[in-house]
């Protein structure tokens, strides 16, 4: 449905934007109270990744920063995976063959 002019614009308060910034704070402090409780640094990742992206549906502000986290949370190529390398530990892409 189009907004017509007859229909009033809705502006948010100072006192709005406020509480949803102090909002945000909170959410971003349990992130980083639930990511910092997890086993391993993955596990870590996946959950700031999954709560910005979360997030991010809510607050514009952390849009740009969920869709740097994303990779985290999206499925790796099943035809390319990592394996550890003789060249001084680092990593080389090898083509797995599909069924």
């Amino acid at each position: 449905m189009c907004r017509t002019f007859s229909q009033p614009i809705t502006l948010q308060s100072s006192e709005d934007l406020l509480a949803r910034k102090a909002e945000l704070c909170d959410e971003l402090l349990v992130l980083l109270k639930e990511a910092g409780v997890r086993g391993s640094p993955k596990d870590a990742c996946l959950v700031i990744a999954g709560v910005l992206d979360n997030l991010a549906n809510y607050h514009d502000d952390v849009a740009s920063l969920a869709a740097q986290w994303r990779p985290f949370i999206e499925p790796e190529p099943s035809a390319l995976r990592l394996i550890k390398g003789d060249n001084h530990g680092s990593a080389h892409p090898e083509i797995i063959p599909r069924d």
